[in-house]
């Protein structure tokens, strides 16, 4: 029984070891000005998860409008538009 009971007290131990800190960088990549503003201003590498997804779509957003342009200027049918 006491071997369990240091396998569960190392187990419980390294997963708030991992989560403590995933947890906080959640936080501060929340989209609220009054946490992100002090952060980018003193440790902007931590807003780098939520600036990758900014910017993958953007660029989705760039390509679909591209596409759309192009079927709608180019457009040799009725069929194009739907």
């Amino acid at each position: 029984m006491n071997k369990i009971q240091k396998w569960l007290q190392k187990t419980v131990t390294g997963m708030a070891v991992v989560m403590i800190p995933v947890g906080g960088l959640y936080v501060v990549n929340l989209p609220y000005s009054a946490i992100r503003s002090p952060i980018a201003q003193k440790a902007p590498l931590l807003l780098l998860p939520s600036q990758i997804v900014v910017e993958n779509n953007f660029k989705q957003a760039v390509n679909l409008v591209e596409q759309s342009d192009q079927l709608i200027n180019n457009s040799t049918s009725f069929v194009d538009f739907d």
